[in-house]
């Protein structure tokens, strides 16, 4: 983008300049913005689980919990580091 503020006219003003701001179209923006951010870095984060031996692909295409790893500790492991990746998300 090279104008940021042409991308503030695309939703209107808070003080109704050019036009008042159509929350829906607006909140649409906001996640689409935030699944645009988020997607990939869940997806980073799966490949990098996989490659540590965290899971295991399944052959309709579905991840598990490796054995060696199918337990509470484990999986508050794989959460906290699933968090980390995605920190900065919300």
């Amino acid at each position: 983008m090279r104008d940021p503020a042409r991308f503030s006219f695309a939703h209107g003003g808070k003080d109704g300049h050019p036009y008042p701001v159509n929350r829906e179209v607006y909140d649409q923006s906001i996640d689409w913005l935030r699944e645009a951010v988020s997607k990939p870095l869940i997806q980073n984060a799966l490949v990098v689980f996989r490659e540590e031996g965290y899971l295991e692909q399944l052959p309709e295409s579905k991840l598990t919990l490796s054995q060696s790893f199918a337990n509470v500790e484990a999986a508050s492991t794989i959460e906290g580091r699933l968090t980390g990746f995605c920190e900065f998300v919300s």
